[in-house]
């Protein structure tokens, strides 16, 4: 049986579906709808992982170093086989030179305008104040233009 045919039920425990059927361990849709979240979650951070550090023109060899964790270790993190301790993400963060939470962020919509957004905060992150505050002019008034079907 394959992980993706299991279901967490009370205590996080997986089963496979319809195998257990007391009131105390019954798969329910919301344990169905968590297991299935946590998964996208997984996902989600390992391809940012993976993004963040092809933009910072690593190989996986190279974080591993950074972090002191071994190469086979970043790729089955990028992959979403491991899971992630909350140190190790903290690592990452730290080795990849991003906040913590964008190992987290979500954006929707076609992976192209997922990297476009994460290249242009890697850009701000960069500016002094004065040329941040700039560049969100900038941007303002580009949205303001598109608004107004430019």
């Amino acid at each position: 049986m394959t992980k993706q045919n299991l279901v967490v039920a009370q205590g996080g425990v997986f089963f496979a579906p319809g195998v257990i059927n007391n009131a105390n361990y019954a798969v329910t849709a919301s344990a169905k709808s968590a297991y299935h979240a946590e998964m996208d979650v997984k996902a989600r951070v390992a391809t940012r992982i993976k993004a963040i550090r092809k933009r910072r023109g690593l190989s996986q060899e190279a974080l591993a170093a950074l972090i002191g964790r071994s190469p086979d270790a970043i790729s089955n993190l990028e992959r979403g086989v491991s899971s992630l301790p909350y140190d190790t993400l903290d690592l990452l963060a730290k080795g990849l030179d991003v906040p913590l939470s964008e190992l987290f962020l979500e954006e929707s919509g076609d992976p192209s305008r997922a990297e476009a957004v994460a290249r242009l905060t890697d850009a701000a992150r960069q500016l002094d104040d004065q040329m941040l505050a700039t560049a969100v002019a900038i941007v303002e008034l580009l949205v303001a233009g598109a608004g107004k079907g430019s």
